[in-house]
């Protein structure tokens, strides 16, 4: 690794994911070793810190060399990764979620776009795993509950990005220098949505390059282990808006293919502004609720599955209830 590393890595936790091991894993096996990781511990709590020292001294030290612990005591979902920004000294910087993995060539396809495009938002593809969540005396467990779905566009897409993300933190890498030059940070202010909000308002000034390789895997919990359920779709909604806001304030670099895009909008808005306004009002409503099933769609998974597990528990008790009644008439006629 030279004096100077070429990206830094930045991971918040809270120390309650054992999947963290899974996401270490996944970087120590890479095969550009050009990097380093500034893993962000968000709480206080001394048994939290001591879990996650034990973990990194598993490893062996040519990996936990390049891994720097910090701590942020205050539970806050953005200052953590305004810590690890202000703290790092790649030449470009991502950020990875405690529950993700990376392929292998992960580095090394940010490493060789960023060598030919310098400056710019580099950005990879990746496949979502849906995992359910299993506790155990260790932390949180993610067991896969689905193969790998595709369910992001290979190209950037500016519009598609403007209705939800599709591009998972762990897909896009930003220069360092361009950032601190121009004052781009987290917004801590947000309450969710902090990393497409950061996204935009870096691909709005800096432009983006698609590897158009596959570099990660977005893991997506079924169960209440992430902010997609316990975050209600109103305040999901009103991030969007807030977004939408920040770029309204500023002149936007449109990356390739706006042009068609903007045609296709521009074609959609003739054809909404023949409706009456009672049909208007019902199209935005089924805009509004069509982002908004997006959040209930997990919920509404499990709850199926718990009612799968419910009825084979009920369809096992109705079976054995015979059993027990004839065990009961059995018992009084010996008795008698």
């Amino acid at each position: 690794m030279s004096l100077q590393p070429f990206l830094t890595v930045i991971t918040r936790t809270t120390g309650m994911r054992s999947t963290l091991v899974d996401t270490l894993t996944s970087l120590a096996a890479q095969d550009d070793d050009d990097f380093e990781v500034r893993l962000v511990l968000n709480t206080g709590d001394p048994e939290a810190r001591q879990r996650i020292e034990r973990l990194l001294a598993s490893f062996e030290a040519g990996f936990t060399n390049r891994v720097h612990l910090h701590v942020v005591a205050e539970r806050h979902r953005v200052r953590p990764l305004n810590v690890g920004l202000d703290a790092a000294a790649g030449r470009y910087v991502c950020v990875l979620d405690d529950d993700d993995i990376v392929f292998g060539d992960w580095v090394t396809q940010f490493h060789r776009h960023a060598d030919q495009h310098g400056g710019q938002v580099i950005r990879c593809r990746a496949v979502d795993q849906f995992v359910d969540a299993l506790a155990a005396d260790d932390g949180v467990h993610a067991v896969a509950s689905s193969g790998f779905h595709t369910p992001y566009k290979a190209s950037f897409d500016l519009a598609s990005h403007l209705v939800g993300g599709q591009s998972p933190q762990g897909s896009v890498a930003f220069p360092v220098d361009e950032l601190r030059r121009r004052g781009l940070r987290f917004d801590e202010s947000m309450v969710v949505c902090e990393d497409l909000d950061f996204l935009l308002r870096c691909v709005a000034e800096l432009g983006v390059v698609d590897t158009g390789t596959f570099g990660m895997v977005y893991r997506r919990w079924t169960t209440s282990y992430s902010s997609m359920h316990s975050v209600s779709p109103e305040v999901w909604e009103e991030s969007l808006q807030q977004i939408v806001a920040h770029l309204d304030k500023g002149t936007l670099v449109l990356p390739p293919g706006s042009a068609s895009r903007l045609y296709q909008a521009g074609v959609q808005e003739i054809e909404v502004n023949k409706l009456n306004e009672g049909e208007r009002g019902l199209l935005r409503r089924a805009e509004s609720a069509e982002r908004r099933s997006a959040s209930l769609a997990h919920q509404y998974a499990e709850l199926e599955r718990r009612y799968v597990e419910l009825a084979e528990h009920v369809a096992a008790a109705e079976t054995a209830q015979p059993r027990r009644s004839l065990r009961r008439r059995l018992s009084r006629s010996i008795r008698r």
